[in-house]
């Protein structure tokens, strides 16, 4: 009878014991994708990082927010590898927007790894030509005027397929569920998203930050 008893018992709180512990391993990782972003984030800052170029324009009309559709997923993050010195940026549809942050430290990111994680990010610009700026040099000098920056924190196992990559606010029920239910949270989803402003290379130029908010008189 008393192994009836334990064994009901074991059954009984073993879904906790899980839940708790698939929690905090989701909780490390939110705290190991902040701790990336902001890296990332005080690289641009400093000017040691080159800047994502992937820009989304901007005007006194308009606001940036973080609604722009993810890169294109990519089955293959072997070209964080390829782009000596600009690693670890990815090679990807839109150079320079993927960085690979790896925490296994396994020579590049990878789609099997428990640990890497991807960042993707995407900036501001007020130049109406940026699209046609196909010379890198070009659009890291654009970047170095200052710009209003997104960054998302994937995991690396988010690009193992082709299924469409998403945003926070994409699915915020299904998000918050999920990550209260399973404790691991969904792949396609990033464990955080940042919008912050990057200065101009030489300090805050008053006339770059008068054109992103719209003017100064």
């Amino acid at each position: 009878m008393a192994i009836v008893v334990v064994a009901i018992l074991v059954t009984s709180i073993a879904p906790m014991i899980v839940l708790a512990v698939a929690t905090r391993v989701q909780a490390r990782r939110v705290e190991l994708a902040t701790q990336a972003a902001w890296t990332y984030i005080d690289g641009l800052t400093a000017q040691t990082t080159p800047h994502p170029n992937h820009a989304v324009e901007i005007n006194p009309a308009t606001t940036f927010v973080a609604t722009i559709p993810p890169a294109t997923p990519m089955t293959d993050l072997g070209g964080c590898t390829s782009l000596a010195p600009l690693y670890p940026y990815c090679q990807n549809s839109v150079t320079w927007s993927l960085y690979c942050v790896d925490l296994d430290e396994e020579s590049g990111c990878s789609t099997n790894s428990i640990k890497d994680m991807v960042i993707q990010a995407f900036r501001s610009t007020t130049n109406t030509d940026y699209a046609n700026l196909a010379d890198d040099a070009e659009r890291q000098a654009d970047g170095r005027r200052g710009y209003l920056v997104s960054v998302r924190v994937y995991r690396a196992d988010a690009f193992s397929d082709n299924d469409e990559l998403k945003s926070v606010g994409s699915h915020p029920t299904e998000v918050t569920g999920r990550q209260i239910t399973s404790g691991l949270g969904l792949r396609k989803v990033p464990l955080i998203e940042v919008t912050t402003e990057i200065p101009a290379e030489y300090g805050a130029v008053y006339s770059n930050l008068c054109e992103r908010i719209g003017g100064c008189s």
